[in-house]
């Protein structure tokens, strides 16, 4: 039943946070790993680490009682309990940044104009560079044809 529960709670999170399906089998083999050292401790201190085939079958029984009396329960109420956190983080999130909303909408304005203000000045700095540079090509072709005429 320990088992179950620790699915279920794996099951809650998957639920909860959307996974690739590469991620989805990397936690079903870490849980299947736990689950088998779980067991062989289990085994060990009860049984003297003796294997019978009891013990398989009790595992089995217990896995299925959880599954059919207790997993709905433990699904709902950990399902109600993760919405109503995200409730709550999220109230708290709107009332903690609604300051800095309040600051951006009155800043946008006075920013605005400023960017708009720096990109024509950017884009007259560059058409006058690039009269510059056209200004240098045409010096430079003037120096060679001096050369080749001396």
């Amino acid at each position: 039943m320990v088992m179950a529960f620790f699915y279920d709670l794996l099951r809650v999170r998957r639920r909860t946070v959307k996974a690739a399906s590469f991620v989805v089998q990397i936690e079903d083999f870490l849980y299947w790993v736990a689950a088998a050292v779980f067991m062989l401790v289990v085994v060990y201190y009860s049984n003297e680490g003796e294997v019978r085939g009891y013990i398989f079958l009790g595992a089995a029984m217990g896995a299925i009682l959880y599954a059919l009396t207790l997993s709905r329960i433990v699904m709902s109420v950990f399902l109600t309990l993760v919405n109503l956190l995200r409730r709550v983080l999220r109230v708290v999130w709107r009332v903690s940044s609604w300051p800095f909303y309040f600051l951006f909408k009155i800043l946008r304005i006075p920013c605005g104009f400023l960017l708009r203000s720096l990109i024509k000045a950017g884009r007259r700095a560059v058409s006058i560079q690039k009269g510059y540079m056209a200004r240098g090509r045409i010096w430079k072709k003037m120096m060679k044809n001096l050369i080749k005429k001396v």
